[in-house]
């Protein structure tokens, strides 16, 4: 029996001598945490925090880091930037190597060697920093409501404490003071307070911390003690809160300097001459390049127009069997005019080898290369000599562009969120890039479709971050400054002045509805082929439907002995209107530009002190951990 009993009881002993004693068992924590906090006259802190912490390898294992939030949102939702400098970092009395780094609301600092490891210990840290706009100024007093330990360790408290030094001034009979302990929103009170001999107020927790907890006060005293910001700091304050906004505004500022300098070296028009009206385009322009020039640009128009041409000079049919459905056959007999550089190399793509060709979806290849075709003659032909775009003027204005979103990321957000903004941005380019080239191509359904993508882009990065709601706004402001400086830097040539005015004039007379008012010369009679002739010049220059009603009763009254009521030759559809050709020729145009669009496109393609404060509220907080 008695065998038995003294077995279990060796086993216990035993294994009770094998445990490590409890100090060698001790987990990591902050034994004490104080809070030295000066508050000058003139509303600047002074805070010296000293931490004892006992470290054992685990987290704290080549010192510890410390979190100090220098951007909040206040009661109004509106951002509020404190300073923060730091003085001095010491461990055990000496000098401490440390680092920091940007957090989302602040900064943080490590503090410590990352190549040296810290035995288990016990160490103590002190950090010595100044800040501002730390001060509450109400009507009735002033106020420091600050978050002593911040809320954010990973690390227990075993004891915190606060002093605050006021001016000398200040009367204690004056002062008002509450704390805060527990989670942050909590309205713990384990402290307890007292004042001072010299005036200063002593806190000091009445229980540990546990992770996540922290300890707040709130001091108030009577006014003018302490000086209140000017309205020019108050103005430094506010630059300084949407320090973005200041970055952004300078390199808007910087884009247009640029721009207004660059275009009046190269995007200034020369002086026009006078317009007035003629009865003939300038010599040796077709339509396409009339349109070319007074565009100084390609679009879908264009292509139609040299189309059309083609068709009057008769050297192509059109065929229409719906609305949008469009069909090009070669002539059967050699056309009446020759077609143009431009005319004859589209002519080549399309119908070169074949006699009719579909203006539809699966023909994207073959149409695609009639408008690459006729793009290059028209611009081996006209560009420079008539015009200049200056596009590679536009290179720095996109690089100052870039380079203001991204220091205003930079100075609105966390590390974190700038992983966003450049995707936003340039998604948000590249749609833009899309959205403009549709548009001056004519394409204004596509133009539309990436406009909106693009926006929703940007509205959905602004839900993702909030902070970066002002460098998008930013980002649309500079953008459309691009695009606007993209059309303004478009210059013509002495020479394409000269043309756009003739081309002005030849328009003039094109929509003008009674000859008598135009008071030069003797207009052409008003025949069917001259209707036929200058048609693609009017569509070219948008004044198609004035043209075409200039003919409408001429053509109404015309009957052919065999083919009956007039119809242009080389055109084969039920929408040809005899009564309003100006509503076919309209249609016809807007028709043909969205179905050579579609077919050139490859398918699928508050106050703490007034008892209204909690735990975590205030300025202060943060909290660390080690590292």
């Amino acid at each position: 029996m008695n065998i038995r009993v003294s077995r279990p009881l060796f086993l216990i002993t035993l294994l009770l001598s094998l445990c490590p004693p409890l100090e060698a068992r001790a987990v990591e924590t902050i034994l004490s945490f104080h809070s030295d906090i000066k508050v000058e006259p003139s509303s600047d802190l002074i805070v010296t925090e000293t931490i004892q912490v006992r470290a054992e390898g685990k987290k704290i294992k080549r010192g510890i880091y410390r979190d100090f939030p220098t951007r909040y949102r206040d009661n109004k939702g509106n951002t509020r930037v404190v300073g923060f400098d730091l003085l001095s970092v010491t461990r055990d009395g000496g000098e401490e190597p440390f680092h920091t780094q940007s957090q989302n609301n602040g900064v943080r600092i490590y503090i410590g060697d990352s190549d040296h490891y810290l035995s288990s210990g016990i160490y103590t840290y002190t950090l010595k920093y100044r800040t501002d706009r730390q001060i509450g100024f109400f009507d009735d007093f002033d106020e420091l409501y600050w978050n002593v330990t911040g809320n954010g360790w990973s690390f227990p408290i075993e004891q915190a404490s606060a002093t605050v030094r006021l001016p000398e001034t200040v009367p204690s009979e004056s002062l008002n003071f509450f704390g805060y302990t527990g989670p942050e929103g909590s309205r713990g009170s384990a402290y307890r307070s007292v004042i001072g001999g010299d005036g200063s107020l002593r806190f000091e927790t009445t229980s540990s911390l546990d992770v996540g907890e922290g300890f707040t006060i709130a001091v108030a005293w009577e006014k003018g003690h302490i000086t209140a910001p000017s309205n020019t700091t108050l103005l430094l304050f506010v630059l300084r809160d949407h320090s973005e906004i200041v970055i952004g505004m300078t390199g808007l500022l910087i884009l247009l300097i640029y721009y207004l300098i660059v275009w009046s070296r190269v995007g200034r028009d020369p002086s026009g001459g006078t317009v007035f009206p003629r009865f003939h385009p300038p010599e040796g322009i077709s339509p396409a390049a009339a349109r070319y020039i007074h565009k100084m640009g390609f679009d879908n128009r264009v292509f139609a127009t040299a189309l059309i041409n083609l068709a009057v000079k008769g050297h192509i049919t059109i065929h229409q069997e719906g609305k949008r459905a469009y069909t090009l056959f070669k002539a059967e007999n050699e056309g009446k005019r020759a077609p143009s550089k431009g005319e004859q190399a589209l002519y080549n793509k399309l119908l070169g080898t074949r006699k009719s060709l579909a203006l539809v979806n699966t023909n994207h290849e073959k149409v695609s290369a009639g408008k690459k075709a006729l793009k290059s003659a028209l611009r081996s032909e006209y560009h420079q000599t008539y015009f200049r775009k200056n596009t590679l003027y536009m290179i720095p204005g996109v690089v100052i562009t870039l380079t203001s979103l991204l220091l205003a990321a930079v100075l609105s957000t966390n590390i974190e969120a700038l992983f966003i903004v450049p995707f936003i941005m340039i998604d948000a380019l590249i749609f833009g890039v899309f959205t403009f080239l549709m548009w001056d191509q004519g394409r204004r359904l596509y133009a539309i479709t990436f406009a909106v993508i693009g926006i929703s882009s940007v509205v959905a990065g602004s839900f993702i971050e909030i902070a970066l709601i002002g460098v998008f706004v930013l980002f649309g402001v500079l953008a459309l400054t691009n695009v606007l400086f993209f059309f303004l830097l478009r210059a013509p040539s002495r020479l394409g002045r000269e043309t756009m005015d003739q081309l002005e004039g030849f328009a003039l007379y094109l929509e003008t509805a009674e000859e008598d008012r135009l008071n030069v010369g003797t207009p052409p009679e008003k025949t069917p082929d001259l209707f036929e002739r200058y048609l693609p010049f009017a569509l070219a220059l948008g004044v198609d439907q004035q043209w075409s009603e200039k003919f409408s009763s001429t053509l109404s009254q015309i009957r052919d002995p065999e083919e009956g009521r007039y119809q242009p030759h080389w055109y084969n559809g039920a929408y040809w209107d005899y009564d309003n050709p100006a509503r076919f020729t309209s249609s016809m145009a807007s028709g043909l530009s969205s179905a050579i669009s579609a077919a050139s496109t490859a398918p699928g393609s508050s106050s703490g002190s007034s008892g209204g404060g909690f735990s975590g509220g205030g300025g202060g907080g943060g909290g660390g951990g080690g590292w």
